[in-house]
This record gives C-alpha cells, structure tokens and sequence, in this order.
C-alpha cells in the first residue's frame, strides 16, 4: 500500500502503472526497505491487494497519518463545512453551540456595475477577524486545492478503476496529504519531478 501511494506522488493513476513504477524504482526501494523479494507482484496481485483492503482499516490508518502529519505542523487549521450540512443542528464536536457570527462583505467589481454579497459564517470558537478571514479564504480553496488536483492531476476524474474504486480513492487522499504537509504549491510540476526521481518522496517530511 506504502508503494501504492508512492506511486500516485509520481502520477500513477492505475494497477498497471503502481507496477510499473514499483518495477522502475524497484533497486532504490529495495534498499530504503530492505525488501529482498524473490520476484516482483504482478498488477493483478496489486489490484488484488488495494481492492481486498479493508474500508475501515484504511480510513482509521488515514485518521492517524493525518493526525501525525498535523501534530508536525504549527499552523492554525479549519474545518469548514456548507450550510446545508449544518442547518438545523449543534456542532457535534464536543457538543458545543455556535458562539460567534460573522458577517463578510465580498465586493465584486464588473465593468458595467458593482454588486455585494454578503456571507454568514458560523463558528464555534471566538478568533480575530484577520484569522476568520483567511479561514474563508482557505474553504474557498478547496475548489482548486483539492478538487481539481483529485479529479485532474492526479486522474480521479478518468479514472476506470470500477472494483471498490473508494480504495484507490483513500491512496489519493494520503498522497494529497503528504503534499500538503511537504507545502507543495504546483502539484502537478512536483509528480513530474518525483516521477523522475524517486528520492524526492522518500526526502517528504513524514514518509521514511
């Protein structure tokens, strides 16, 4: 599975190409790790193993890697959710109630008129208006910072993986993770580059 994810940070996207990659890089892995294998596992055996993975196992060996990843990280993080999501309901972490409102004004300025919105926003924690901002900000991103890198570079959107595909899909998530936490900003150019050289994932903060 650890091959696997390596595998997707240098743009794999299918059984065939985790093998492939793992028959490229076979040397260098075998010395990080020690493998001593006899032969290497065809993409069926691979295929086999991802799509028998438990969903639960993964998700909790998720949990705790992303866990990991942010107790290594200083910086203040969010967790935003849509409003259709939350009408009607307590914050269910740690039984909480709302205890802040905020209201933004986004301006849009267009050549033949000005328009404003405003935003509601509900938190459960009582921050400085320069940090709410950039946590709007940060929920905005999602679009680009994860959706389109998931479906686009990283093929999700394409791919034909139809057997327990949500596997492949949770293989994704932790390699997104690792970018995130290695503050990688052009993820497609850095696949590019691990693909080329496979040293670049083992150097990740959090990977060996």
């Amino acid at each position: 599975m650890l091959f696997s994810i390596f595998a997707i940070l240098s743009g794999a996207t299918s059984y065939r190409k985790v093998h492939a990659f793992i028959k490229a890089n076979y040397e260098v892995l075998d010395e990080t790790f020690d493998l001593g294998w006899k032969r290497l596992p065809a993409y069926t055996t691979i295929r086999a193993i991802i799509q028998g993975t438990s969903s639960a196992e993964i998700e909790e060996s998720f949990r705790q890697y992303s866990d990991f990843l942010a107790n290594n990280d200083g910086e203040k993080r969010f967790a935003a959710f849509d409003g259709k999501v939350l009408r009607g309901r307590f914050d269910h972490f740690q039984d909480q109630k709302v205890e802040r409102m905020r209201r933004v004004f986004d301006t849009k300025a267009k050549s033949w008129k000005q328009s404003d919105e405003t935003s509601l926003y509900i938190a459960t924690t009582v921050l400085s208006a320069e940090v709410f901002c950039q946590a709007i900000r940060n929920h905005w991103g999602i679009e680009n910072r994860n959706h389109h890198i998931r479906d686009v570079t990283m093929g999700e959107d394409g791919s034909r993986i139809r057997t327990n595909p949500h596997i492949f899909a949770k293989l994704r998530s932790f390699a997104l993770n690792i970018l995130r936490a290695n503050n990688v900003e052009n993820a497609s150019l850095e696949l590019f580059n691990n693909c080329m050289n496979l040293n670049n994932i083992l150097n990740y903060a959090g990977v060996v």
